[in-house]
């Protein structure tokens, strides 16, 4: 097994515009440690990183290192962001070696996009790699494995696989010292990859956008005030047939500040189906990244989910034949 992947910047690694969500977070839940790992502040980045190595759920779910890793990276910490990028490597390989579901999928996705953007500097700087790769050893003998604890209890070929894990990370300083795999297989120069980061910190942490912990409230607000648009809207309670008793949110999609700027919401029906209010938001931010305002308009509404749309559909309230918007019906109804 080798450390050295093709790295590939894939839409994973840059962020998406749109972000499903088939549910949403209690309210009053506590922000995520993902929401906190994207901040813009390098102090609330660091304290968040901390609280991720410090978390017993890290060992049960790895991947986390994966993202605290691009968030120093992000905020241009390369000791810290090689130590938590080979930390989550070799946790990983372990929890994907027991076959965990898709756990190997999701792996070479990490180091094809994040590893992408830390890798170069890896075989770039021995010096670096070596502190790192001493760094997760030692982190590694000190701290709980569930995933190497088990593999070694089910005896066989697992040991051995182990050890394939272990020896490549032990390998990387010597890779780093030949100079192997710096450009090979397509992959970027540590300039290119700096380049790229640079590209990424603009998108993300531009005037105007709202990251971090931030983020997740503002979001968490802007869904609660779509829902309640479509709970109280007269043309949701006449297609309900009633009252509405209970929604959610089903979809969002991401505006140029980073926050909702549409929200689906999923309202049952008496016959235990549903049918989706699309909610319109705009709003305002301050020059600090900090939600100021928030206006939500119903769009329509319409019985087509998200995977039952047509693929040629823009924009589904305009597109849909079946979707009723307001004006549709305004002349018609009472407003109460």
């Amino acid at each position: 097994m080798t450390l050295i992947l093709r790295p590939i910047l894939v839409c994973a690694a840059l962020g998406l515009a749109a972000i499903l969500s088939p549910c949403r977070a209690a309210p009053g839940r506590p922000v995520p440690i993902e929401a906190r790992l994207s901040s813009c502040d390098p102090a609330a980045v660091r304290a968040a990183v901390e609280d991720t190595l410090k978390d017993p759920g890290t060992r049960r779910e790895p991947v986390v290192l994966f993202l605290a890793a691009q968030a120093e990276r992000m905020m241009g910490n390369k000791d810290q962001a090689a130590f938590l990028f080979l930390a989550a490597r070799l946790r990983m390989s372990r929890q994907a070696l027991l076959g965990r579901n898709d756990t190997q999928q999701v792996l070479d996705i990490m180091i094809m996009t994040i590893g992408s953007l830390i890798v170069p500097d890896l075989l770039a700087d021995p010096d670096m790699t070596r502190r790192a790769v001493k760094r997760v050893t030692d982190w590694d003998r000190a701290t709980p494995d569930p995933f190497r604890d088990q593999a070694s209890a089910k005896g066989g070929q697992f040991p051995v696989k182990l050890a394939e894990i272990d020896a490549a990370l032990a390998r990387l300083p010597s890779q780093a010292e030949s100079g192997a795999g710096v450009t090979a297989d397509g992959g970027m120069t540590p300039a290119e990859a700096e380049r790229q980061l640079a590209a990424m910190r603009q998108a993300s942490c531009a005037p105007g956008k709202v990251t971090g912990a931030e983020r997740y409230t503002a979001s968490e607000r802007i869904k609660r005030t779509a829902e309640q648009v479509a709970a109280d809207h007269p043309l949701v309670h006449r297609r309900a047939a009633g009252a509405v008793q209970s929604v959610s949110t089903y979809q969002y999609e991401n505006g140029a500040s980073g926050l909702p700027s549409r929200v689906t919401v999923g309202v049952p029906t008496t016959a235990g189906k549903y049918f989706y209010a699309v909610v319109d938001v705009k709003t305002t931010v301050s020059s600090k990244g900090r939600l100021e305002g928030v206006a939500a308009e119903l769009a329509c509404v319409t019985d087509n989910a998200a995977g039952q749309r047509d693929a040629s559909w823009k924009d589904i309230c305009m597109d849909d034949p079946t979707a009723i918007r307001p004006w549709h019906v305004r002349a018609t109804m009472q407003e109460p």
